[in-house]
């Protein structure tokens, strides 16, 4: 069975509107196809469809076009094809939140950030992570599992901060100010380093449970927030964090 010449009839530009017609065709016959490379082909075309499904909040039926796919693949994927079997359980865990399906969720997260290979990986999974337990209300796993990524990252931080902590990155803050006005700070660069990117991304999404979990924890997220802006550049994510701190200082 040659998934290639399925295709191959459909101009490209007109490929990924018809996905959903190539893909149908293409599952209801997947037990005849038993090349791993038309198997893994047949899935990226699923993972495709299950793209554009999500994208119109076709939750459901994103799921099983994915699911459809990830049964054409084999644990010997992750060593061969990491990228599309990874692409493929980031999205099957992030539909089973959307639909509700948690504890499938949760488990299958886990496994995420126990197979990422790149420190990007390990990012994204571990965002999804925090927006599960949030919706759990599961504060305190959320401030478990950022400690993990943090000390996966190099940096050891309590789940209970003290005061002391919150005021040494404070004086970092004010330090890497130096006779900077807070007007001066909007010609900061724009951050292009995808790592700073990343981890800027993960604080964002610890905030509000890390409000609801403890003060200090926090507190410390918001200047870090700060000082790795000051450091590297502006994005959208420090702002709120900005606001934060300037509220601090007036006091």
């Amino acid at each position: 069975m040659k998934t290639t010449r399925v295709a191959a009839h459909i101009p490209p530009a007109k490929r990924e509107e018809a996905i959903f017609e190539i893909v149908n065709q293409l599952n209801r016959g997947s037990q005849l196809i038993d090349s791993i490379e038309e198997q893994e082909r047949v899935a990226d075309l699923n993972l495709i469809a299950a793209r554009r499904a999500k994208s119109s909040t076709a939750y459901d039926s994103a799921l099983r076009y994915l699911k459809a796919g990830r049964a054409l693949l084999t644990e010997a994927t992750w060593d061969h094809n990491y990228e599309l079997i990874f692409a493929i359980e980031y999205l099957i865990a992030e539909c089973e939140l959307l639909t509700a399906e948690k504890a499938a969720a949760e488990n299958r997260m886990t496994r995420l950030a126990e197979r990422a290979r790149s420190r990007h990986d390990f990012c994204v999974a571990t965002r999804l992570r925090l927006t599960l337990y949030t919706t759990l209300d599961r504060c305190d796993r959320c401030a478990e599992v950022f400690v993990d990524w943090l000390r996966r990252d190099g940096t050891i931080w309590s789940i209970h901060p003290t005061r002391g902590d919150v005021m040494q990155e404070y004086e970092r803050i004010w330090a890497l100010l130096g006779d900077r006005t807070i007007e001066e700070l909007i010609d900061l660069p724009r951050i292009t380093d995808s790592d700073v990117l990343d981890t800027l991304d993960v604080f964002t999404e610890i905030m509000t449970p890390s409000q609801l979990f403890d003060e200090n924890l926090s507190s410390l997220v918001l200047c870090r927030m700060v000082t790795l802006s000051l450091d590297h550049g502006n994005c959208d994510a420090p702002c709120f964090a900005y606001v934060w701190v300037w509220h601090q200082m007036r006091r």
